[in-house]
């Protein structure tokens, strides 16, 4: 009985989409071709990915965004019903234009090995195309979940350096005055703490770039699952940030207070590794109740009928 059921299901399910199955097959071309297109850029990310840890969070973003086009594929088939296939010259012009732009964007990525920019020029040309095919309405609701993919990719070297070097001489004086506080002596010099049993060097990852990249993943991702207001949608990024800049300061002044009152091996090897995971699996709580006081917020500030 249930099986009767369970394919009764199905068959309607299929019948619902018959009408869009051309245009899910132009789409699936569509992909192809730019997966084609930039498949030097996807590639490299995917290289990235796989072996830097930093950006290993990338590795899960395709299946969220799979996942987003299965929970709203009844949305998404509304939208493409009332596409405005019907344009006129002036409407195609923006979109057009914007193509272009980023498709010689793309050129002179790939002339000048400009990986980034590759990469960057894949979700303007994606996007316009949709735009020219379905209008602007439809083509935002299409790509808005494949957007979320842009977190794969890691920034250009020289912004992550002017972004996290800030980052890292604050955590290195937060955890040197946190080490004086216990009687410890320190010597700071930029993103350097040197105590008596040995330097520690606060680096990138160490100053919190490793979870303020997943946690800014999280955020984006929880933030296109809420109807926040876009005031605290910003709110919940920097909640992000700002979490993760703390728990690594935490994490470099006990791995300093560690390493002078129990042994210097404790800074090393395992320890420091499994207290990049701690310090995670604790940002993710505060970055949730974050979101759930925001969401405490905006239902009190709704108004009542």
């Amino acid at each position: 009985m249930s099986s009767t059921v369970s394919t009764e299901t199905s068959q309607k399910q299929s019948e619902k989409y018959e009408d869009l199955y051309p245009v899910f097959l132009m789409l699936a071309a569509l992909v192809l071709f730019f997966g084609l297109l930039f498949w030097r850029a996807i590639e490299r990310v995917s290289y990235i990915c796989w072996n830097n840890d930093d950006y290993s969070h990338g590795l899960i973003l395709p299946f969220v965004v799979v996942y987003i086009y299965r929970e709203r594929a009844v949305e998404l088939a509304g939208a493409l019903r009332q596409a405005a296939t019907n344009k006129t010259v002036k409407e195609l012009l923006v979109p057009g234009l914007i193509l272009l732009l980023s498709l010689l964007l793309h050129l002179l990525g790939e002339i000048s090995e400009l990986e980034y920019a590759s990469w960057l020029a894949l979700f303007p040309s994606l996007f316009t195309t949709l735009w020219l095919m379905f209008g602007f309405r439809t083509a935002l609701a299409l790509s808005t979940p494949f957007f979320l993919l842009i977190m794969a990719r890691p920034l250009p070297d020289s912004v992550v350096l002017k972004l996290f070097w800030p980052m890292q001489v604050l955590a290195a004086k937060v955890s040197a005055f946190s080490l004086r506080m216990f009687d410890v002596p320190v010597y700071l010099q930029g993103n350097i703490i040197e105590i008596p049993s040995m330097r520690l060097l606060v680096e990138q990852a160490c100053s919190g770039m490793r979870s303020s990249v997943s946690l800014l993943s999280l955020a984006v991702i929880a933030n296109y699952f809420t109807v926040f207001r876009l005031s605290y949608k910003f709110a919940l990024v920097i909640a992000a940030l700002l979490i993760a800049l703390v728990m690594n300061v935490l994490r470099v002044a006990a791995t300093g207070l560690l390493a002078h009152f129990v042994h210097p091996d404790t800074a090393k090897g395992f320890f420091h590794s499994f207290s990049g995971l701690i310090v995670f699996l604790i940002a993710m709580p505060l970055l949730l109740l974050v979101g759930r006081y925001l969401s405490k917020l905006q239902g009190e500030a709704a108004p009542t009928t």
